[in-house]
């Protein structure tokens, strides 16, 4: 490859690759609004009027980071192209979960979860002295309390999703059949 003006010492390479990253540009424009299509101008007309009537008037919304504010205003606008690929961006590069299910409990940290192998049910575990299997889609529970005599600290399903496995701090372990909550084995030590 020849090298450039600069000669060998320059290090500046020409003549095809990515020598143009490194080429001096001079003093010439090199981008002008001719460069713009009708199409360029349109969308920037549009990014415009969605940023002087959509985010200005609701910049503080913005910035609080208030949950649902893309799809209000994509509600109000259902042809807005930028306000639903701004919120399908936020949607597909989000770094928050978002809720499947309403939430299982109000209070108590819950510890540990697991899905059944179909993925319909979960277990919470709270390490408290109950469990409860829910419903995964509605959070509803399923069955009574599963009840050791000390703080269930661990909990699995079986393979097949048809029993649950729990180990207590009370020093026993019991398996429980998933349907119906009730104890298929007595307190195992």
């Amino acid at each position: 490859m020849p090298v450039g003006e600069g000669g060998p010492a320059s290090g500046l390479v020409t003549g095809g690759g990515a020598s143009w990253l490194v080429a001096p540009l001079g003093t010439a424009p090199q981008f002008t609004g001719a460069d713009f299509t009708s199409d360029d101008l349109l969308y920037a007309k549009t990014a415009e009027d969605f940023v002087r009537h959509e985010v200005l008037p609701q910049l503080e919304e913005i910035e609080a980071k208030q949950e649902g504010l893309m799809a209000a205003i994509l509600r109000r606008d259902p042809s807005n192209e930028l306000a639903a690929t701004r919120l399908v961006s936020a949607l597909v590069h989000r770094n928050f979960p978002l809720p499947a299910a309403p939430r299982i409990w109000e209070r108590n940290r819950v510890e540990y979860v697991e899905f059944s192998p179909d993925g319909k049910k979960l277990i919470a575990l709270r390490h408290t002295k109950t469990l409860r299997i829910f419903d995964a889609r509605t959070s509803e529970p399923l069955t009574g309390a599963l009840a050791h005599a000390g703080a269930i600290l661990t909990a699995h399903f079986s393979p097949d999703g048809k029993e649950i496995a729990t180990a207590s701090a009370d020093h026993t372990a019991r398996v429980w059949d998933v349907e119906n909550g009730k104890p298929l084995t007595p307190p195992l030590q």
